[in-house]
């Protein structure tokens, strides 16, 4: 069957086609239509991969990729035009507790497998110095509260007892405009961002911690968890049992290729679907891709997918302190049982 990208524009509420003829709106009955909120290849890598690769053509199902903006993404998959979506697990479980009955199926990332404690070239290079040049105080740039690096830089100031200001700045560029302008002194972000992944083969940054060296989140204590995950409208994917079992045994396979190629392979095959061929367009946005998939590769599926009960408790128990309005990890609603549908996963082949 026939796979293809497509991409949401923004300032309409139409749908954008690229590369075939089908009207906008829900995607085919027999088939799945996927929305991310990013080109990012942590976000969008595996799917995109498995329509490359024809995956998903070969477990028997059609598979769409939309890209939206921001919230945008997740607020399409609710109004039904789209079957899944991906997103942090705390902004899934909230959409539950407030009414929408959704069901997550795939872990597309790890949480704080990715992150890594940045300095500008000037700063602090090792742990170490950061604790002590940094002691009597420091401006740390971060998204905003209820996000897995608000998270973590809070869990980081109490481990390494830094007296630091969190500065809320927006997106992953703007916090590294600020850190390499000297605005602000460090940044915990995953470094698959292209103009972060860029910063560091450029050496206008500093790697000060690394979480996903093993060694060093057992040392901080710091609990492993899902903190990306696809999901969608229960009521829906239950009414597409067979597609979804198809769609996880695509992911599946899609997955295990992402772990076996090299970043440059990665690129060229996500890069021969149009809607992403236009998010990178010149040799130096491709080199920047490599670059962030070559630092995704440690996080992205680190489960092949499977979401387990005790992840998810960790997830939970993690986000218990991230200051997010409203947030109970205690809620039945936000519970394993009541989110995490697995069936479609354990179904497939």
């Amino acid at each position: 069957m026939k796979q293809f990208a497509r991409g949401l524009v923004a300032a309409s509420a139409a749908v954008a086609l690229v590369g075939c003829g089908t009207s906008s709106g829900q995607g085919p009955d027999d088939g799945i239509t996927v929305v991310t909120a990013s080109s990012n290849p942590t976000i969008s890598g595996t799917v995109a991969l498995g329509i490359a690769k024809g995956t998903f053509d070969k477990a028997g199902v059609e598979v769409n990729l939309e890209l939206g903006e921001g919230s945008q993404a997740v607020n399409t998959m609710v109004a039904g035009r789209a079957d899944l979506t991906e997103a942090s697990a705390t902004s899934a479980s909230s959409l539950e507790v407030g009414g929408k009955d959704i069901s997550a199926v795939w872990a597309s990332a790890g949480g704080g497998l990715g992150l890594k404690l940045f300095t500008a070239a000037d700063g602090p290079k090792t742990v170490k110095e950061f604790e002590t040049e940094l002691a009597d105080g420091c401006s740390a740039g971060v998204t905003a509260p209820g996000s897995s690096g608000y998270g973590y830089m809070l869990l980081l100031k109490e481990e390494l007892g830094l007296d630091c200001e969190l500065v809320e700045l927006g997106d992953t560029a703007q916090i590294l405009g600020a850190l390499i302008s000297g605005r602000v002194d460090t940044m915990l972000s995953t470094s698959d961002d292209p103009a972060l992944a860029a910063a560091i083969q450029a050496g206008e940054v500093n790697i000060v911690l690394d979480m996903a060296k093993r060694e060093q989140t057992t040392e901080l204590g710091i609990p492993q968890f899902p903190d990306r995950i696809f999901f969608g409208l229960k009521s829906n994917l239950d009414g597409k049992r067979d597609a979804m079992v198809a769609f996880a045994s695509g992911m599946k396979e899609a997955a295990s290729l992402y772990a076996s190629m090299d970043a440059e392979e990665i690129a060229d095959a996500i890069l021969s679907i149009e809607v992403l061929a236009t998010e990178f367009p010149t040799d130096e946005d491709r080199t920047g891709l490599i670059a962030s998939i070559k630092e995704s590769k440690p996080f992205v599926n680190w489960t092949d997918g499977h979401v387990a009960e005790e992840d998810w408790k960790n997830l939970l128990s993690a986000a218990a302190d991230w200051e997010i309005d409203g947030f109970d990890a205690a809620d039945p609603r936000r519970s394993y049982a009541n989110i995490v549908d697995m069936s479609f996963y354990n179904a497939a082949e």
